[in-house]
């Protein structure tokens, strides 16, 4: 029984409160594929001194803890925020902070895709930039770039993810930067061509042409 009051109180709490959730690691692979729709969508990078984020001004900003330790913290605890802003160590490599609210300061509305639920709105002179994912779709960077053309969104700097060759890790890359933008084009071509081959009717042998084409082509010296 014990073990079910730390959820019984946070369970409590946000049914009083809202959390926004935000990591200090733009380039995490694992957070891309969990949280950005396997890389195919966007991050934003946030400026952490907006006064949006200051404990005074609407909330509690705080950095999640991760302990080096099993035990969940205690209900009882004096600091009552400290069981929605504590994680185990396994997920310490989030780098997550939480941006906690009251939930009489939220709006009702509803997501894109129609499922119902709260929201803020967060200030557009807080956004210092945009990442678009390895994977994300030509259509929607488009979409994206042309957003920021408006003049309340000029300041906002574009990035690309970019898959390492050797390596298990993501780079940023300036999208002004027209090298960005041609490997950013092909791995999208890439993409595609994957997608057409394995919908075809002998996948193996339409992978082998791509890559014979692609060889032949692109990486000839």
């Amino acid at each position: 029984m014990t073990e079910l009051v730390p959820r019984l109180a946070q369970a409590f709490f946000t049914a009083w409160n809202g959390v926004i959730c935000f990591s200090a690691k733009p380039d995490n692979i694992v957070l891309w594929a969990h949280y950005a729709s396997q890389h195919r969508g966007f991050v934003l990078e946030f400026d952490q001194s907006h006064r949006f984020f200051s404990a005074s001004s609407f909330g509690e900003f705080r950095e999640v803890d991760y302990p080096d330790t099993q035990a969940r913290p205690r209900a009882d605890d004096p600091d009552k925020l400290k069981t929605v802003s504590t994680k185990g160590i396994g997920w310490k490599d989030e780098k997550e902070f939480r941006l906690i609210l009251p939930r009489k300061e939220l709006k009702l509305g509803r997501r894109l895709d129609g499922i119902p639920g709260h929201y803020v709105d967060l200030p557009i002179e807080a956004i210092k930039a945009i990442y678009f994912g390895c994977r994300i779709a030509s259509e929607r960077r488009i979409q994206l770039l042309e957003l920021l053309q408006q003049p309340k969104l000029r300041d906002i700097q574009p990035f690309q993810m970019l898959p390492h060759l050797s390596d298990y890790r993501l780079d940023p890359g300036r999208w002004s930067d027209s090298t960005v933008k041609e490997k950013a084009n092909f791995f999208s071509y890439l993409e595609c061509c994957a997608k057409a081959a394995l919908n075809s009717p002998d996948p193996v042998t339409s992978l082998k042409a791509i890559g014979t084409d692609l060889l032949a082509n692109r990486f000839k010296s």
